[in-house]
């Protein structure tokens, strides 16, 4: 399977956990989309850290998912170790539109990752 299509199912704090705990030995999936699931604070900090440990996924949709301003920060520095990801599909709200948006478009730039705010 090289698409995983996970969106709008509201997962729960221990769903995204375990998912994450999925993502860092994944070695198939290269296309996820996460969007509209949501996500709490909470679980984002383990679902970027095993961003930063995946080596297999190429394109991630975290559109509709609403996370607080510093979790972008969490974001940016997945993006700065993950060196697979080329696509990333944020949502237009207002979190993204505050001072880290600026942090997660230069761990972007820095890799050349395509970013698109939706």
């Amino acid at each position: 399977m090289k698409t995983l299509d996970i969106s709008s199912n509201y997962l729960t704090t221990q769903n995204i956990q375990e998912f994450a705990t999925f993502l860092t030995g994944n070695t198939s999936i290269e296309t996820l989309n996460f969007a509209s699931n949501y996500l709490k604070d909470n679980a984002l900090e383990k679902f970027f850290e095993a961003l930063k440990a995946n080596k297999t996924l190429t394109s991630l949709d975290l559109r509709q998912n609403y996370f607080k301003p510093e979790y972008f920060k969490l974001l940016a520095e997945a993006l700065k170790i993950n060196k697979t990801l080329k696509k990333l599909f944020i949502a237009d709200d207002s979190a993204f539109k505050s001072a880290e948006q600026e942090l997660v478009s230069k761990a972007i730039a820095e890799r050349g990752v395509e970013l698109q705010v939706l």
